[in-house]
C-alpha cells in the first residue's frame, strides 16, 4: 500500500485511482489466499501438516500443488512464486526509488537524483542508486537479519502512516484536503498502530 503512495503523482485521479486500486488489490487477494489456504487443506491430511510442522517445513501449498496435479502442478507453482519475487522486487524498487527523488527535489539530497530519464520518464539516476543500495545490502549483509529489519522498518512505518493521518486530520492544516477520508476515523487507526505494535514485540 505504502507503494502505492510512492507513485501518487504518476497515477491519473491519484485521489479516485489510489483508494480504488488498493481495496480492490485488497479485496482479491484475499479472496485468492483464501482459496489457496482451503485447497491445500483439502488436499494435505492433518497428519501431513503436523509433520511439516514439526519437520521445519514451510512448504505445504507446493506439497499441495505437487499432490494435486503431480509433477506439472510442483513447476507451475514454483514459476510463479518466481515470478511473484520478481513483480514485489519491481514494486520495491519503484516506491524506494521515488523517496531519494523527492529528497533531491527538496534539496536534501544531490540534484542528480531528481534527473528523469527523456525516453522512459523514470528518474534513472534514483532507480540505478537504490537498486545498488539494496544489491550490496543482500550481498554483504546477513540475509535473516535483513528480512527482520527490513520487516520492523516497514511495520514502523505503517505505524507512522495511521499516526500522521490522525495528527494531520486532527491539527486541522488548511492544506490538507483528502479527496479520500478513511472510514470509522480514528479507531481504525489505533487499532492498527496497536495491533502493529504488538506485532513487533512478538517478533522480538
Amino acid at each position: 500500500m505504502v507503494t502505492k503512495a510512492a507513485i501518487a503523482e504518476e497515477v491519473k485521479q491519484p485521489g479516485r485511482n489510489l483508494p480504488l486500486g488498493m481495496l480492490l488489490a485488497w479485496f482479491i487477494v484475499t479472496l485468492f489466499y483464501i482459496g489457496v489456504i482451503v485447497i491445500t487443506v483439502g488436499v494435505l491430511d492433518v497428519a501431513e501438516l503436523e509433520d511439516m510442522y514439526q519437520q521445519g517445513n514451510i512448504m505445504p501449498v507446493s506439497l499441495a500443488a505437487n499432490k494435486f496435479m503431480g509433477l506439472p502442478g510442483f513447476a507451475i507453482l514454483s514459476f510463479a512464486a518466481i515470478a511473484a519475487f520478481v513483480t514485489t522486487a519491481n514494486g520495491g524498487i519503484l516506491a524506494a526509488s521515488r523517496s531519494p527523488m523527492a529528497m533531491s527535489r527538496d534539496q536534501l539530497l544531490p540534484p542528480f537524483l531528481a534527473h528523469v530519464s527523456p525516453r522512459f520518464k523514470t528518474p534513472h539516476s534514483s532507480i540505478l542508486l537504490t537498486s545498488g543500495f539494496m544489491i550490496t545490502a543482500i550481498v554483504f549483509l546477513d540475509i535473516e537479519l535483513l528480512v527482520k529489519t527490513a520487516s520492523t522498518l516497514m511495520i514502523i512505518l505503517f505505524i507512522l502512516v495511521n499516526a500522521s493521518v490522525i495528527i494531520m486530520r486532527e491539527s486541522r492544516i488548511q492544506s490538507y484536503r483528502p479527496k479520500f477520508k478513511s472510514p470509522l476515523y480514528p479507531y481504525i487507526h489505533i487499532l492498527a498502530i496497536v495491533t502493529y505494535g504488538a506485532l513487533i514485540i512478538d517478533m522480538g
